[in-house]
């Protein structure tokens, strides 16, 4: 029987065990203390990371912390209109920079260092 098939037809007997409870307590409190997204620290360099589909770009904004990784500022997706699908994929690229820029600008105007752009597109 497949995973699942309890929690999506009917008359299935669905059965909520102990390792299943520990198991879902453990995530919890996981999501619960564990920091998702970190504060601006206005003094180090700004790391924006990028990539795209046909249809959809994803934008990681993050800075690099004291343990030397990388934290997670904010993050944006997006999906291309109609008319952007059929832009070339280096014309996309510079599309999403473009869109980070204009997203978070309010944070770049005034910085005194600099802003890090990763792209996996050698033309830009």
């Amino acid at each position: 029987m497949a995973p699942f098939t309890c929690l999506t037809q009917k008359d299935q007997h669905f059965s909520w065990e102990v390792e299943d409870n520990n198991a879902f307590q453990f995530f919890k409190v996981s999501f619960m203390t564990t920091p998702f997204l970190s504060y601006v620290n206005p003094f180090k360099p700004f790391v924006l990371k990028m990539d795209d589909s046909n249809s959809v770009v994803g934008i990681i904004f993050s800075q690099l912390g004291e343990d030397n990784l990388f934290h997670l500022l904010d993050f944006r997706s997006c999906k291309f209109s109609l008319a952007k699908i059929n832009y070339e994929i280096h014309d996309k690229e510079l599309l999403a920079i473009v869109n980070a820029f204009e997203e978070w600008h309010h944070l770049f105007e005034k910085v005194q260092h600099e802003i890090i752009v990763y792209s996996n597109h050698k033309n830009l």
